[in-house]
């Protein structure tokens, strides 16, 4: 899902547009590369055989805040530019979030 996101947010340059003095931040390119270079490192780190507690966590932490602070900006643009469009992402965002904490939570602790 964050590789998803990373790329839609990369080919749309103009996503975010509220407020109008930091729309550069928030539609950088390197922002967009960084959730899709996470991303791939915990689809690859699932996929492998090492485990390890610690690193997991980090993973699920730095993923979990990158879609955090993807739903606020979408939260901000949902109240105060009325982008009422963003409602779904807003609610899927949540929801991701939710699983990521619950597997924080509940993984398996080998």
């Amino acid at each position: 899902m964050a590789i998803a996101k990373g790329l839609i947010f990369y080919q749309e340059r103009q996503f975010f547009y509220y407020p109008p003095q930091f729309s550069y931040l928030m539609n950088s390119p390197w922002f967009d590369l960084m959730i899709v270079a996470f991303g791939l490192v915990l689809v690859i780190y699932a996929l492998i055989p090492y485990k390890n507690n610690a690193l997991t966590g980090i993973l699920l932490a730095v993923i979990a805040s990158l879609i955090g602070l993807v739903t606020i900006i979408e939260l901000e643009h949902y109240v105060f530019a009325g982008a009422i469009k963003l409602a779904q992402n807003i609610v899927s965002n949540l929801f991701i979030i939710c699983v990521i904490l619950w597997t924080a939570r509940h993984h398996s602790k080998v």
